[in-house]
């Protein structure tokens, strides 16, 4: 179950926030920080018709940020300026400052950068990211390693149950471990070469010893949290043991097995509870799609590695994860707990979150169905969260269109370019929209991220350029509402995961172009 979540919320930030589904910068922007002013030694700021880009990318480690500019000419965005239905595509300049273009009109305009669209009529925009690990990092070509695992002091081992993960405080790295030959019931050592590692996070980096690179290994086990009102058991996931590695050097090269040897150790527990007001969720579920069914929703603990001063900056794993069997027809009072094996400077973060999905068919003759997914979620440091009922701070967008025409129908699209509309949602103010479209792939047989627009809060529709939808494609697509105060989607659009953020999404039914 908990893979399921891992796969649906990497997803989720990969393709909604982070971007780096698609090569695009790969973390958020840290909270309270939108980005650093630009100045230009080559060119100075733009002037009156010049729109700059810049990119600069800050590596966080325990012993501060290095802040390094990237160089946009390697893959430089585009600017497009809409007129109606078309649209203009104007050339940029490589400069020591950014990528520079001139003679851009007053008003908005199109950035794209890899899959993504950038509405916005800003004469400075920072495609700025947040990374963990040092800026000196060497990557291999892998995300995965064998694994040589000599452990001993589990807890004893819930088949099923029981998980392993690798973090590094020192590296962008965390993984789950899966293990070939499973342990028996009760079993308190490993000792195998039948396991390996995958980095959820990307290439695995090249450890050294002389930087300090170290790995946690944490293992996770079930804690019963009572009895539901409708007398369904309830029961959670949290980190029990764990044992951070001393500093070593490893070249991952997918066939070298990572010695992995220590003695787990108990973690600190710490308890506390949460007031869930899920009848807001189920109350608002029609509007993500009218055929909508809901599914599980699950509640989490991250840490933030280094502290909370930069922001949630990377993914360092779950403390803890709890699953309601269903959406259900009342609010949940829970006391719960989770282990920390991390520093106290580590600050926790919180996630609610309600999943919902649709089932269509696809209009190719196959009969196969697919599902199609959107979630209302809600993100804050655990003692914000915590403080007050959890209620939804955000619904979703209303009334979709395509063209004017619903787009909760299935049909074939038309026009080559057009139009997506919504209305605000019922609940929340959001300071930005994202519009992303998925096409389906016949080889894959599943929709991947295809193009997404992002949008300022006061936006209602967005015109997609003629070039995004592709002839006798079949699509479906989702129009996000972002609730944080923090973000600015049109200066630091990469800068989306400030915190507290919330956001709740709509979904169409599956569409054909000719």
């Amino acid at each position: 179950m908990k893979k399921r979540f891992l796969s649906l919320l990497l997803s989720s930030m990969c393709v909604m926030w982070w971007g780096c589904a698609d090569g695009e910068p790969g973390y958020p922007q840290a909270a309270g920080d939108g980005g650093s002013s630009t100045s230009s030694p080559d060119g100075g700021s733009p002037t009156s018709g010049t729109v700059l880009v810049t990119s600069r990318t800050h590596y966080h480690t325990a012993v501060g940020v290095v802040v390094r500019l990237d160089d946009l000419s390697v893959n430089p965005p585009e600017l497009l300026i809409p007129h109606g239905a078309t649209f203009d595509r104007l050339p940029g300049t490589a400069t020591d400052a950014g990528y520079l273009f001139s003679g851009v009109p007053e008003g908005a305009y199109y950035l794209k950068n890899n899959l993504t669209y950038i509405v916005t009529d800003e004469r400075e925009v920072d495609l700025g990211t947040h990374k963990l690990g040092r800026a000196d990092t060497v990557f291999t070509q892998s995300n995965q390693t064998p694994l040589h695992l000599e452990l001993v002091g589990l807890e004893p081992w819930v088949p099923g149950k029981t998980e392993l993960e690798f973090v590094s405080a020192q590296e962008d790295v965390y993984g789950q471990v899966s293990l070939f030959e499973k342990p028996a019931a009760g079993q308190s050592t490993l000792d195998t070469q039948q396991a390996s590692l995958f980095n959820l996070n990307g290439k695995l980096p090249v450890f050294e010893s002389s930087e300090g690179d170290r790995l946690y290994v944490n293992q996770l086990g079930p804690v019963d949290a009572g009895t539901l009102p409708d007398g369904s058991r309830l029961s959670y996931t949290t980190v029990t043991r764990s044992v951070e590695l001393g500093a070593f050097s490893f070249l991952p090269d997918g066939i070298t097995p990572m010695p992995v040897n220590g003695a787990m150790q108990p973690v600190v527990q710490t308890e506390f509870s949460i007031d869930w007001r899920l009848t807001d969720c189920a109350s608002h579920a029609a509007e993500v799609h009218p055929a909508v069914w809901a599914g599980e929703p699950s509640f989490h603990i991250m840490p933030a590695a280094h502290g909370v001063q930069s922001g949630w900056v990377g993914y360092s794993g779950l403390l803890l994860s709890l699953y309601v069997p269903s959406l259900v027809s009342y609010d949940l009072m829970l006391q719960l707990r989770y282990g920390n094996p991390y520093p106290p400077s580590w600050g926790m973060l919180g996630i609610a979150q309600c999943g919902f999905h649709v089932d269509e068919t696809v209009p190719d003759g196959s009969g196969d169905v697919v599902t199609l997914s959107g979630f209302m979620s809600s993100y804050d440091w655990l003692d914000n969260l915590t403080a007050s009922p959890l209620r939804l701070r955000v619904s979703p967008p209303r009334g979709v269109t395509i063209d004017g025409l619903s787009a909760s129908v299935p049909r074939e699209v038309g026009s080559a370019s057009p139009v997506i509309a919504w209305q605000p949602p019922e609940v929340g103010s959001p300071t930005a929209y994202e519009v992303s479209i998925r096409k389906y792939s016949q080889a894959n047989r599943s929709f991947r991220l295809h193009s997404r627009f992002r949008l300022s809060g006061s936006a209602t529709q967005v015109r997609l350029p003629p070039d995004v939808l592709a002839p006798a494609g079949i699509y479906f697509l989702e129009v996000r509402a972002v609730d944080d105060a923090d973000y600015d989607v049109e200066r630091f659009p990469y800068a989306d995961v400030t915190l507290p953020l919330s956001d709740a999404s709509a979904l169409s039914s599956i569409f054909t172009t000719p």
